[in-house]
C-alpha cells in the first residue's frame, strides 16, 4: 500500500509521523512534511515545515514555493501508484490537492480539517465533503457540521494530542514556560515581548526558573541570534511537552500549544502579534466573524469553553506591561492558577475518544482502501 501525507506545519508533522507508526508493516509511507515524518521512515518529497507562514501579506511570498510543491506533488502522486492521500490541516494547500485528487479517481482522507465549521462557510464545506473520502474530526462540534452534510464520510477520532502530551508534573522550581512558535514570524513579533516579560518578571521574583521551548533547529537558531541582543539566564528545551508539563504557568503564542497547556492542566497567557498590514486585514476580514463563531477569542481554549479560561492579548495589547502583569497574577495567586485548572479539566472531557486517535485514522485509512 502506497500513501502520500501531505501536511505543512510542525504539528502536522507530528500528527502524520504518528499515524504512520499505526499503520501495519508493508506500508510506504510519501509526503510532504518535515523531520518527524522523515524520522519514522516516511520518504519526502519537499520539507515543507520550516515553510509555513502566518498573517495575510506574508504568505504571498511563499506562493511561488507552494505552486512548485503542488505541481510536483501531483506529479509524484501520478507516477507513484499512490492510493490513498491523506491531508493534514494546512487548507490552503491541501483543499486543491484534494479537489484535484478527486478529479483523478484518487481516494483522499481529511485529518484536521479546514476550519468551516468555525468560520460558517457551508457551501466551501460542502464541496469540500463531496472532495474526500473521509474526514477524521477532532472536536465533536466539528463531527456534528460535517456529519450534518456528509453522514457516511465522517467519524470523530477525538484529539490527537490526547495520546501524545505528558501527565502534569511536581518540580520543586516554579518554571515559568515560553512557547513563542514554531514559524519565523511569530518569532520575529513574539519572542522579543517574551524576553522583556521574563526579565520584568525575573526582577520581581529572582527564583523563577525559565524554558523556552524550541520548535526546530532553524528555529533553535534564531533564538540564539535574539538572545546575543537581549541575553537572559534561559534554558532552550527542544522536548516542548515536557516544558508544558513542567510548568506551573506559560506564555504562548496562540496556536495548538495553547490547547496542549489545556489538555496537560498548566495555566497560560496567550498573546499574538502580526505586522500591522496583516492585523488591519485581520480585523477587516476576520475579527467580526470570530465575534459571530468564536464568542469574539482567538485561543483555542477560551473558543472551547466559549468564555475567557486564559488571558488572551492580541496586536495592541500585547505589551511587556500586559503580559507580565496577567503572568505575574497566575505566578501569584494560586487560587486563580487552581480555577484555571479546573476549567482546562472540562476541555479535556470533550476532546477524549474511545480508542487512540492516531489507530482510528489508521483504521479509516485501510478501511478506504479496502472498501474500493
Amino acid at each position: 500500500m502506497r500513501l502520500f501525507f501531505s501536511c505543512g506545519e510542525t504539528s502536522g508533522d507530528m500528527y502524520a509521523a504518528n499515524i504512520i507508526k499505526a499503520l501495519p508493516p508493508g506500508v510506504q509511507p510519501f509526503g510532504n512534511g518535515g523531520e518527524q515524518m522523515e524520522a519514522v521512515g516516511c520518504d519526502l518529497l519537499v520539507n515543507v515545515v520550516g515553510q509555513s507562514t502566518i498573517g495575510f501579506i506574508e504568505p504571498l511570498i511563499k506562493i511561488p514555493f507552494f505552486l512548485n510543491v503542488l505541481r510536483k506533488t501531483k506529479q509524484f502522486i501520478l507516477t507513484n501508484d499512490i492510493q490513498v492521500v491523506v491531508i493534514i490541516d494546512h487548507q490552503g494547500f491541501n483543499i486543491p490537492l484534494a479537489k484535484w485528487c478527486k478529479s483523478k479517481n484518487i481516494r483522499v482522507i481529511s485529518f484536521i480539517s479546514p476550519q468551516f465549521w468555525v468560520w460558517g462557510k457551508k457551501e466551501k464545506a460542502i464541496a469540500f465533503c463531496a472532495d474526500c473520502d473521509h474526514i477524521a474530526c477532532i472536536f465533536k462540534k466539528e463531527y456534528e457540521y460535517y456529519r450534518a452534510i456528509a453522514p457516511k464520510k465522517v467519524s470523530f477520532v477525538g484529539h490527537p494530542l490526547l495520546s501524545v502530551l505528558p501527565e502534569k508534573k511536581t518540580v520543586k522550581d516554579v518554571v515559568v514556560g515560553l512557547f513563542p512558535g514554531s514559524r519565523p514570524q511569530e518569532l520575529r513579533y513574539c519572542l522579543p515581548l517574551m524576553l522583556e516579560v521574563a526579565k520584568e518578571l525575573r526582577k520581581r521574583d529572582p527564583n523563577l526558573t525559565f524554558k523556552l521551548a524550541v520548535a526546530s533547529k532553524k528555529m533553535g537558531e534564531m533564538i540564539q541570534k535574539e538572545l546575543k541582543v537581549a541575553p537572559l539566564d534561559i534554558t532552550l528545551c527542544e522536548d516542548s511537552r515536557q516544558v508544558i508539563a513542567e510548568a506551573h504557568t506559560s506564555l504562548v503564542a496562540s496556536g495548538t500549544v495553547s490547547l496542549e497547556h489545556a489538555l496537560v492542566g498548566t495555566p497560560c497567557v496567550v498573546v499574538y502579534k502580526f505586522s500591522r498590514i496583516s492585523y488591519w486585514l485581520a480585523r477587516w476580514l476576520v475579527l467580526k466573524k470570530l465575534q459571530d463563531n468564536c464568542h469574539g477569542f482567538i485561543a483555542l481554549p477560551n473558543i472551547l469553553a466559549k468564555k475567557e479560561v486564559c488571558p488572551e492579548l492580541l496586536q495592541g495589547c500585547a505589551t511587556v506591561k500586559n503580559a507580565t502583569k496577567a503572568m505575574h497574577a497566575l505566578l501569584t495567586d494560586e487560587a486563580y492558577h487552581r480555577r484555571i485548572q479546573q476549567a482546562f479539566k472540562r476541555i479535556h472531557s470533550q476532546l477524549v475518544s474511545a480508542k487512540k486517535p492516531f489507530s482510528l485514522v489508521a483504521d479509516e485509512i485501510l478501511h478506504v482502501v479496502k472498501s474500493h
